[in-house]
Order: C-alpha cells, then sequence, then structure tokens
C-alpha cells in the first residue's frame, strides 16, 4: 500500500512539473512577444508563432519519451528565443538522454538566467534537479605518469583543459576512451610513447585513473657512412700445376734382378758347355785302349762353374725380391750396382 501511494505520489508530482513546465514555456512566449523588438533586431510575429508551436510539441514529445525528438525541437525554439524555461526543458531532455554533464550545465545556466529574470517557478524546479542530478553524474580523476612530462590528454577525442588532471571531474556514464600525448620534447629528449586506457563509468561512480607514459624511445643510431671499397685486384693467374715427379728409379733391384738372370743364363751356358766336353770326350776315348781322363778335368769345371752360377742366381734372385718388397724412397735414386762374374762364382758389389 506504501508503496503504491509513494508512486502515485511520484507521478503527481512529475505531473504537476509538466504542467509548471507547460505554464513557463507559455509565459515565456507571453513575454516575448510583449517585449518583441523591431523586425530588424529580433524576431518576427510569425517566428515567435513558431516557436510557440514547436514548443508545444516539444512538450507532447516529452509527455510520450521522445526525449531527442523533444532536444531538437527545444534547439530550434532556443535560436528563436533562449529563456531560462527553455534552458530548463533542454536540460530536462538532455538529462534523460544520459548527457548528464551536459543537462548539470544546462541547469546550472537555467538557475542563473532565472535569477537574472526573477523566475522564481524556474528556479524552484531548476534547484530540485540540480540537487538530485549532481550525486548521480561520475567523477573521474586523472593523474598522468610521470607528473613531470607535458601531456595532451583527450576523453573520446576531445581535448580536456590541463586544469582538469588530478581533481574530479563529471563524466558521462558509460563507456570511454581516453587517451595521453606527450607534447613534442627538443631533440636532446626521447619522446615517450603514449597512454591509452578505457574505461567503463556507472551513476554515482568515483574513479581515479592513471595514465603512464612509455618509457623514453632508444635514440636513433647514426646513419652509416659509406665507406667507398677498393675493387678487389685481379686474381694471379694459377701457376700451372708441376707435374708429378716420377717415382724415383728401384735401381738395386733392377740390377739384383738382371744379375739373377744373368748368373742363372750362365748356369746354363756353363751346363751345355760340360755336356759338350763330356760327349767330345766318350768320342776320343771311343779308340783308345786303356783309362781315358782327358777330358774329365774339363767337365768337372764347366759343371762346377754351372752350379756356381745357379748359387750366385738363386742368391741375387733373392736380394732382388727382397729389394722389389722395400717402398720407393728418395734415397734410392742413388742406388747403385755393379755385377761380378767369375769362372765358378758370381757377386753383386754396389750401393742399395
Amino acid at each position: 500500500m506504501g508503496v503504491a501511494v509513494g508512486v502515485a505520489a511520484e507521478r503527481g508530482r512529475r505531473a504537476a512539473s509538466r504542467t509548471l513546465a507547460r505554464l513557463l514555456g507559455a509565459t515565456f512566449l507571453t513575454l516575448a512577444t510583449s517585449f518583441a523588438a523591431p523586425a530588424a533586431a529580433g524576431p518576427t510575429e510569425a517566428d515567435l508563432k513558431g516557436a510557440r508551436d514547436l514548443f508545444a510539441e516539444a512538450e507532447k514529445d516529452e509527455d510520450a519519451g521522445r526525449w531527442s525528438d523533444a532536444l531538437d525541437k527545444l534547439h530550434r525554439v532556443a535560436d528563436v528565443k533562449l529563456t531560462s524555461g527553455v534552458r530548463y526543458h533542454v536540460a530536462l531532455c538532455e538529462e534523460h538522454l544520459g548527457h548528464m554533464v551536459t543537462a548539470l550545465d544546462d541547469f546550472a545556466a537555467a538557475q542563473t538566467q532565472a535569477r537574472a529574470d526573477g523566475a522564481h517557478d524556474v528556479l524552484r524546479l531548476v534547484g530540485k534537479h540540480l540537487d538530485e542530478l549532481g550525486p548521480r553524474v561520475p567523477r573521474l580523476t586523472l593523474r598522468v605518469v610521470p607528473a613531470d612530462v607535458v601531456v595532451t590528454v583527450k576523453l573520446d577525442g576531445v581535448t580536456l583543459p590541463a586544469s582538469s588532471l588530478g581533481t574530479p571531474m563529471p563524466v558521462d556514464p558509460g563507456p570511454h576512451h581516453l587517451e595521453a600525448t606527450p607534447a613534442s620534447a627538443d631533440a636532446s629528449t626521447p619522446p615517450r610513447a603514449p597512454a591509452v586506457a578505457d574505461v567503463t563509468l556507472q551513476e554515482r561512480d568515483v574513479t581515479s585513473l592513471e595514465l603512464k607514459l612509455g618509457e623514453p624511445a632508444a635514440a636513433p643510431a647514426p646513419a652509416p657512412v659509406a665507406v667507398p671499397v677498393p675493387a678487389p685486384a685481379p686474381a694471379p693467374a694459377p701457376e700451372p700445376a708441376a707435374a708429378p715427379a716420377p717415382p724415383p728409379m728401384r735401381t738395386g733391384a733392377i740390377v739384383a734382378t738382371a744379375g739373377a738372370a744373368v748368373l742363372t743364363a750362365g748356369g746354363v751356358l756353363a751346363f751345355v758347355l760340360a755336356g759338350n766336353a763330356v760327349n767330345s770326350g766318350e768320342q776320343q776315348c771311343a779308340g783308345q785302349h786303356g783309362p781315358c781322363d782327358a777330358e774329365k778335368s774339363t767337365v768337372r769345371a764347366w759343371d762346377f762353374t754351372a752350379a756356381g752360377a745357379w748359387i750366385g742366381a738363386a742368391g741375387v734372385a733373392t736380394l732382388a725380391v727382397l729389394l722389389w718388397m722395400q717402398p720407393p724412397t728418395p734415397e734410392a735414386e742413388g742406388t747403385h750396382a755393379t755385377l761380378v762374374l767369375g769362372p765358378t762364382s758370381a757377386a753383386v758389389w754396389g750401393r742399395f
């Protein structure tokens, strides 16, 4: 029951306010008509009549909750004649549209003008709205860090006066975008990056916000000085590669091999000659009676020579095999050998 009574009382209060506002509007138009200046200095009778019609339509829009339409019409009325009553209605529309800061300013302007004009009814209405609206408007305190940097601060793209920093300032409810940009510094001071922040405020909020500037950017490195680079000298023509030196001669091995071959051939020759001596002795002894030993010594001599040659050939061949198995060395070029043959022996002299 108490709630219903309160609602009914509130509705009655609003209806009374609208009625009083209509009376104020009519009074405004009547006064504007009575004290209208000559046509050359002020609005004509037709202008005033049009303003009265627009004001009546704006009141209908207010009753229907079409605050944006009502505000548009009231601005057109203000272009003809702006009184404290019109200011009041403009501020009322702005309040309902959420433009609380603007509404607060316009209510204050209506109050100042109403005092100057002696419009006590407007003063009563405006004072009540100022008392109710003031605490509802959010307050935002901005601080820039570091504080010794000269900056330009923008709220929703609008530059704020420097005096607004550090003090609570009224701001409309809703989301807001803030940006603090350092002023241009001299060449010796590296610039700082701007600070950007977003904040959403509700009615009656009291908020403090710090805008922290970025660290000074590093000074640009000096441009590199181009140093002429001399053209590279042409590369010398490659020298012809030296022909690989022939491997050192295996003189000792070759001489030993040749000596073994010669001794072997000598042994064969001695053996053949011994055989011929045997045949010759047999033919001579065939016609003699008695012992026949004339050719025995010759046969023995050739047999011993053949045997010695073959023994020497075997020894030299062994030496040749050993020399062939040794790796060639530069010193091998100085190797020399001499083959010495005897009737019953063979030898190799030299340096291996």
